[in-house]
């Protein structure tokens, strides 16, 4: 959290984050399908 606050845009990168976690979880349930 402390990093996120440091950021000079916390709310870009939460987006970016939340992207990742998003195509990472597409990816796995691709593979599971």
């Amino acid at each position: 959290m402390a990093r996120i606050a440091a950021d000079p845009s916390p709310i870009e990168s939460r987006l970016h984050n939340l992207r990742n976690f998003w195509e990472i979880n597409a990816e796995k349930e691709r593979e599971e399908a």
